[in-house]
């Protein structure tokens, strides 16, 4: 018969294989899953000629592509179609399985020479538009078709797009820094900074649907309300300010009376408004018409959007420039106080 001692180092045994078994599982399943699900992020890796298998895992797991670089380099060393890598630089994309990595290292969809574009913050559609042309990477005429199919075809990936948004896109395209090939095509273009609007909602509070909900505003009132904030304001601290007051006065039913939106209206952005200029015709003429203009004036970045759906809580109607150089402004709740800060400004005091 087996001793009692010996039952006990072989059950000590089984014990310790199965849960070497679990823990084992359990690393090679954290190990080999993608890291991210954002399809839209790229990931650009450089794979040097004549890397062996632990180097190139090693660049991987540097650049957060893989969990992992052990398991990786394992999982090459058994695959024998890992042999077929390809030295060059990819773009991958976040999310992307192993087979899918070595599957693009190995048919070398190698990232095509790329060209950097930035979109400044409170761009309008005409302006990145001239830049996009100026750069070469499309036409005057490829631009407003890529525009015209992408806003015609697409539900532009966003809740509440209106008619109006679809076929103006004025208001979606996100401005920030792009990295394209040369030979992409117009609407590849548009659609990756139509898509990364999408990301960039994605990175407010969760709440935000809900804050606007409780408004009465969609998220085309919202993108309109941040392109005026991102053309009035230019000291960042003031974004959630000037937001109340466009609230405060939506609420009272007052004309906003922001200059933006009927330079909005012209080819060329005027230095000073006349009052001839006040009186324009235009669904984007604020001063003689209530509510938001038809939509967004400009394309406005982050921390605007992020401002009209959360304003500061405040009373104030009114706002004027300070004419000290700062570009900060002077706010009021009342007209009377509004003339005051008006003088106040023209005198050039803080």
């Amino acid at each position: 018969m087996i001793s009692k001692w010996i039952r006990w180092l072989i059950g000590r045994f089984i014990v310790g294989v199965v849960v070497v078994g679990i823990a084992g599982g359990i690393y090679l399943w954290w190990g080999s899953k993608p890291i991210g699900n954002d399809h839209n992020k790229q990931i650009h890796v450089s794979i040097a000629v004549g890397s062996n298998q632990w180097e190139i895992a090693t660049q991987l797991k540097k650049e957060n592509v893989i969990r992992d670089a052990y398991l990786f380099a394992l999982y090459m060393r058994f695959n024998p179609e890992s042999k077929k890598i390809q030295a060059g630089n990819y773009t991958f994309r976040e999310g992307m399985t192993w087979h899918e990595l070595l599957e693009q290292m190995m048919t070398g969809k190698i990232q095509l020479k790329e060209e950097t574009i930035t979109i400044p913050e409170g761009f309008t559609l005409e302006q990145i538009k001239t830049r996009l042309v100026k750069i070469g990477f499309m036409t005057d005429k490829q631009f407003d078709v890529a525009a015209r199919t992408l806003s015609s075809t697409a539900d532009l990936a966003l809740p509440d797009a209106t008619d109006e948004s679809k076929r103006r896109l004025e208001g979606y395209l996100f401005p920030q820094t792009y990295s394209f090939p040369k030979e992409a095509k117009p609407i590849d273009i548009l659609e990756r900074m139509r898509d990364e609007l999408a990301h960039q909602l994605r990175q407010l509070p969760v709440d935000w649907k809900t804050h606007l909900k409780a408004s009465n505003l969609t998220l085309q009132d919202a993108l309109t309300i941040a392109s005026l904030i991102e053309r009035e304001v230019r000291v960042p601290d003031e974004r959630a300010h000037v937001s109340s007051v466009i609230y405060n006065r939506l609420h009272a039913k007052m004309p906003l009376q922001i200059d933006a939106t009927i330079q909005y209206t012209f080819a060329q952005q005027k230095e000073r408004l006349t009052f001839k200029d006040l009186e324009i015709d235009s669904p984007y003429n604020t001063y003689k018409h209530t509510g938001l203009p038809p939509g967004p004036i400009a394309n406005p970045g982050f921390e605007a959007i992020k401002a009209a759906i959360y304003p500061d809580d405040t009373k104030d109607l009114f706002y004027v420039t300070r004419k000290d150089g700062t570009n900060r402004h002077y706010f009021a709740p009342t007209y009377a106080e509004h003339r005051k800060n008006i003088r106040l400004s023209e005198s050039g005091s803080n």
